[in-house]
């Protein structure tokens, strides 16, 4: 438990006796021994739906993919028409 050994868990005992004391100690017992038990629960309802979670994304299978197709090719580019430019000798015609 813990990786505690039995003279480990001897102090902590007698040192809660001392601490708390011997009316005390068999209500705190009580109370420690409910936190750890609701704790549990709470750690195994979130291991369940974590579990629940996973199978179920494993079991559900994904949508076919279509093949690929090849895009469209692209048009070349094309030069940029000229725009139409004045000629200076429609100025000098005044």
């Amino acid at each position: 438990m813990f990786g505690l050994g039995l003279g480990e868990i001897l102090i902590i005992a007698v040192l809660a006796l001392v601490l708390i004391g011997p009316k005390r100690l068999p209500e705190a017992g009580r109370k420690i021994g409910e936190f750890y038990r609701q704790f549990r629960d709470a750690a195994d309802t979130v291991k369940n739906t974590v579990t629940q979670d996973l199978d179920v994304s494993e079991v559900t299978e994904p949508e076919p993919r279509s093949e690929p197709t090849e895009p469209e090719p692209r048009p070349e580019p094309t030069e940029p028409a000229s725009l139409p430019t004045e000629s200076k000798d429609s100025d000098d015609t005044k």
